[in-house]
């Protein structure tokens, strides 16, 4: 393929019998089984601008992808005014390749589960 730059990987997770690994610095993730590779993409998720972080975490029927944006100065806030410090945004990308995202605002995910985050 030219022109066409690989996929940067995370640590691949299994789910079943799909193997989901997902780029560290786009919004895409290869969905591998043995008989076909399919693209989740999420361009319209809120990522943050800046994300020094990024990390996968396994979940029953997919995984999160965490993305940390960590910028010195104020970050507004969703109450009445603004804090300091890093800020979480988390994309679903299920083992059906439907995704979705959530702002965390300045809560940090350590594990997901069947219900989520």
């Amino acid at each position: 393929m030219t022109g066409v730059d690989p996929l940067e990987p995370l640590p691949p997770v299994v789910i079943g019998a799909i193997t989901i690994v997902v780029d560290e610095y786009r919004p895409v993730a290869a969905l591998v089984t043995d008989d076909d590779t399919r693209f989740a993409t999420w361009p319209d998720a809120p990522l943050p601008e800046h994300a020094p972080s990024t990390e996968v975490i396994a979940a029953p029927d997919g995984v999160w992808v965490v993305y940390e944006e960590s910028e010195d100065g104020e970050i507004p806030d969703s109450g009445a005014g603004t804090r300091t410090g890093p800020t979480w945004t988390a994309v679903h990308v299920g083992a059906d390749g439907r995704t979705s995202s959530v702002d965390l605002s300045p809560r940090r995910p350590s594990s997901a589960d069947a219900a989520g985050l």
